[in-house]
């Protein structure tokens, strides 16, 4: 969130998608975009895929104190590995939760304001 506060925004130009190394053993699509920053032009790669052709304009946050740290300003760019890291974290919540060893299934939880925070009712 910090660094997203701390940038700045600007537009892109969309160069090529790399559909990776052939004999790597996983393959990764890369893409790069290349912007202006005063006298300056930075270039940057990034994994994904974007449904773009050359010369396409791609809005694009970056760092102003350090050009070359850059991303693509899209949802799945920015927030993916969010998304993802805490959605790994809830999805063990859940199967914790919906295991019946855990919560017997006829119990209910009971969510109180003091110790225990949660109680089981049966």
């Amino acid at each position: 969130m910090l660094w997203l506060l701390r940038s700045d925004k600007t537009m892109g130009v969309f160069v090529y998608q790399d559909e990776g190394n052939a004999l790597d053993q996983f393959r990764e699509n890369l893409f790069e975009v290349y912007f202006k920053y005063g006298k300056d032009t930075v270039v940057f790669k990034e994994p994904g895929r974007l449904p773009l052709h050359k010369g396409d304009l791609v809005p694009v946050r970056f760092l102003p104190q350090h050009s070359e740290v850059a991303k693509t300003a899209t949802f799945r760019s920015l927030w993916g590995s969010s998304v993802s890291y805490g959605g790994i974290f809830f999805a063990v919540l859940l199967a914790v939760f919906l295991h019946p060893e855990v919560v017997p299934r006829r119990a209910r939880l009971k969510l109180t304001g003091k110790k225990p925070f949660i109680q089981l009712v049966y």
